[in-house]
């Protein structure tokens, strides 16, 4: 074999091994593109509830991503629930749940229209500020600090919590 047909072998097979590489490489990202396309999105849907105050306005509340919102929500998706509450120092509506939710306690400061788990058995709603040890539970979404410290503001209330269809 002459030198000059070996230098031409040289070049096919560069060419051959080329277009194996270039072939692969598109065969490899066609490959991953329909994988990402076929993963499914997933969507957290964000469970709301409607906490009615004295049969006369309906608050809707974003809850949280935790342990206890999520067994109050299981338990209002049976049954709405109708709490009695009173004033506790100008800031927040208290009443007893009458039933024990789990605890997610920390410490932190509420802002009005924060819904909170205290103790793990009463609940809370708060029209101004506060900071204890406690559980979030959601925040009320519909109405403004203003609103509800007119609406919460004095006396006593009756709150019928239920899910948000």
């Amino acid at each position: 074999m002459s030198f000059f047909v070996i230098i031409k072998m040289v070049k096919k097979m560069k060419k051959v091994v080329q277009v194996i590489i270039m072939v692969s490489l598109l065969l490899f990202l066609v490959y991953f593109t329909k994988r990402d396309d076929q993963k499914e999105v997933i969507v957290e849907e964000i469970k709301k509830i409607v906490i009615n105050v004295n049969d006369d306005r309906d608050l809707v509340c974003e809850l949280e991503k935790n342990s206890s919102a999520d067994a109050f929500y299981e338990r209002l998706k049976k049954e709405s629930i109708t709490i009695n509450v009173h004033d506790e120092g100008n800031y927040e509506k208290v009443g007893e749940l009458g039933f024990v939710l789990p605890r997610n306690d920390s410490e932190f400061e509420t802002k009005s229209g924060d819904l909170i788990l205290y103790q793990g058995d009463k609940i809370t709603l708060y029209y101004d500020t506060n900071k204890y040890n406690f559980t979030k539970l959601g925040h009320v979404t519909n109405v403004d600090s203003f609103e509800l410290k007119e609406l919460l503001g004095s006396g006593d209330a009756v709150f019928k919590f239920s899910v948000k269809k």
